[in-house]
């Protein structure tokens, strides 16, 4: 069960890393789901941190900052598994 557990949090985590996760496709770099990953979520944070706090910014409250947050990190994700299927199929 933890290694499930691992999986799907790893994958959850790159998808929010994802925008500077790109440095890995690099050919001579040799990196571990381990090191992309959390190098990832490291460089990535920035990042979602400018988007919640611009979100702060046109919030009245919690409970639509957390909403609108959580709709912008789905919609992310989802656009990223999309690419990736897309990608998917024109590479065979």
């Amino acid at each position: 069960m933890a290694d499930l557990a691992a999986s799907i949090l790893a994958v959850v985590l790159f998808l929010i890393a994802a925008p500077t996760a790109w440095i890995f496709t690099v050919d001579f770099i040799e990196a571990g789901r381990l090191l992309v990953v959390t190098s990832a979520l490291v460089t990535s944070l920035p990042l979602w941190f400018i988007v919640g706090s611009r979100i702060a910014d046109y919030a009245t409250g919690w409970a639509i900052w957390l909403r609108r947050y959580v709709v912008i990190c789905i919609v992310w994700s989802v656009l990223n598994i999309l690419v990736l299927i897309v990608l998917g199929t024109i590479s065979g």
